[in-house]
């Protein structure tokens, strides 16, 4: 760590029967260049920041910290931030315009991982707590679909999800939901 920067300060007031009184006061602080590694290589956060609260500071002082960052996976930024209100947890969005192809994420974590063909993460969701890593994954319709031939039939699946968890050192698992479309007129709930 080679410098930081104060980013902001402040305080909230309230006012009540006994006049005014500080009810949170925080401050926040870049860490330029620094890099936080939260789960090996796989996930490295950078353009680190940290907001210091206290809460009741004249009275009872609770603290907590919020470190703010980005990390990338295959290239795509994601906005992270972490905190320690309820124990540390990590959490990551993918941007509203922003896709992920599934198999490069799921090889990244589980280079054996089987993945179903090739279809795009449009929505990501990610959050990490100690030693566990919970993603849930909307997968885009396009550009192409999940297919499956089922005898002369195909089976269109739409509208998917996948949950995906791992434990560090251990074999990821996930599950899909989402609909089935079979031909035009059958379409059922997974």
């Amino acid at each position: 760590l080679k410098t930081l920067e104060l980013t902001d300060l402040w305080c909230v007031l309230g006012a009540g029967p006994k006049g005014l009184t500080m009810t949170q006061v925080a401050v926040g602080v870049g860490m330029p260049g620094l890099e936080w590694k939260v789960w090996g290589d796989h996930l490295v956060v950078r353009d680190l920041g940290c907001r210091f609260a206290v809460s009741a500071p004249l009275s009872k002082p609770s603290v907590s910290v919020t470190v703010l960052g980005t990390m990338e996976i295959e290239g795509v930024p994601l906005e992270v931030g972490a905190s320690t209100a309820g124990g540390l947890s990590l959490f990551a969005r993918l941007g509203a315009d922003q896709t992920l192809p599934l198999t490069k994420v799921l090889r990244r974590f589980d280079p054996k991982a089987v993945v179903p063909g090739e279809l795009t993460i449009s929505r990501l969701d990610l959050m990490l707590q100690r030693e566990s890593l919970a993603m849930t994954m909307g997968l885009a319709d396009t550009p192409e679909p999940w297919t499956i031939r089922v005898g002369k039939a195909t089976v269109t699946l739409a509208d998917l999800t996948l949950d995906y968890a791992c434990e560090q050192g251990s074999r990821p698992t996930g599950s899909f939901s989402g609909t089935a479309k079979i031909g035009k007129d059958i379409t059922l709930s997974m």
